[in-house]
């Protein structure tokens, strides 16, 4: 497992943004991933949350292992979200 950089989120930006029909804004947010463990039963356990603002942002930890070629999700749980 590799992770790459997320986007920056920029918390003063005066431009106007694209929202959804929800009006979910659809930049202006960081991804990323904060902490990755391989467990001793070999599945691996992966934090990583997103941020878009201060009522906008969670934090998830996801266990998945490896079968065959493909990733395989065991479990997911929200840590935290606004």
């Amino acid at each position: 497992i590799q992770p790459l950089p997320g986007s920056r989120y920029v918390p003063d930006g005066t431009a106007p943004r694209l929202q959804d029909s929800q009006g979910v804004y659809l930049d202006n947010f960081e991804v990323y991933v904060s902490n990755m463990k391989r467990l001793a039963s070999g599945v691996y356990r992966v934090e990583f949350g997103y941020n878009c603002g201060r009522l906008c942002a969670g934090h998830f930890a996801f266990r998945l292992h490896k079968a065959g070629a493909r990733w395989v999700f065991t479990s997911k749980k929200a840590l935290w979200h606004s």
